[in-house]
């Protein structure tokens, strides 16, 4: 059985609506209009989609394309990935390079706790 989310919008959801309000714009249409031309949608549910609050269908994506003339590109756009962004980046480090930065490290800790009184004994 395959449960149901009611998950806050995504970065991507907002994004989409950025696009989504920007075309329409572009068409020079209001809500009202761009929501009769897609089947006599209201303007709320435009304002909607536009705020990323509600998440737009497949079939409606194919819909809004044709009424405004946009592709799925143009609206659903280039939208980073923020939790690949988030990561941290792998560098690759020789072997031997990566040992004399790890050596230079613990030589520099050993000198801040023999400054701070904080050697270990024995």
């Amino acid at each position: 059985m395959t449960e149901v989310s009611h998950k806050s919008p995504t970065h991507h959801d907002k994004q989409i609506g950025i696009n989504l309000r920007t075309l329409r714009r572009a068409q020079k249409m209001n809500q009202a209009q761009l929501g009769e031309a897609l089947g006599g949608l209201t303007f709320q549910q435009i304002q909607k989609y536009e705020a990323g609050t509600n998440r737009i269908s497949g079939s409606r994506i194919r819909k809004i394309c044709s009424v405004l003339g946009c592709t799925y590109e143009d609206l659903l756009g280039e939208i980073p990935d923020l939790e690949q962004r988030d990561k941290p980046e792998v560098i690759m480090v020789p072997l031997d390079e990566f040992s004399s930065i790890v050596d230079s490290l613990n030589s520099k800790i050993d000198s801040l706790k023999r400054r701070t009184g904080m050697e270990q004994t024995g």
